[in-house]
């Protein structure tokens, strides 16, 4: 019984190494404000990933935490690179850009999360 209970052990340990997951890598972070065509004033953020790349949400928070998004990941293939983020964080009418560093957390559909700063001018 001693034995069987050594080989289990073995084996799972095994399993734990084999199963080891990709990395998360930014390998490029693009960022800018834009101005609808209804006037308002919208965020574009986007990444270039490496590794791990099954990317299923992204948050995005206001230098003060006053607004927050949480937006579905679209893809888009741009100069040969794909690319993974958003352009709907549309802020409210009449509300100028916030100055300061922004907030993100990329979220992947295996439960791990990317968490980085931005700027926008």
């Amino acid at each position: 019984m001693k034995r069987i209970a050594e080989i289990l052990l073995i084996l799972v340990l095994l399993l734990c190494v084999s199963c080891e997951r990709d990395s998360i890598k930014a390998t490029s972070t693009v960022a800018q404000s834009f101005v609808t065509a209804d006037n308002k004033t919208a965020i574009s953020l986007w990444f270039s990933l490496e590794g791990y790349t099954d990317a299923q949400r992204l948050e995005i928070r206001s230098p003060n935490d006053e607004f927050t998004w949480s937006l579905a990941v679209k893809t888009a293939d741009y100069a040969g690179r794909v690319y993974t983020g958003s352009s709907d964080a549309v802020l409210p009418t009449d509300v100028t850009l916030l100055q300061g560093q922004w907030s993100y957390t990329l979220i992947f559909r295996d439960g791990r999360t990317l968490e980085g700063v931005f700027e926008l001018n």
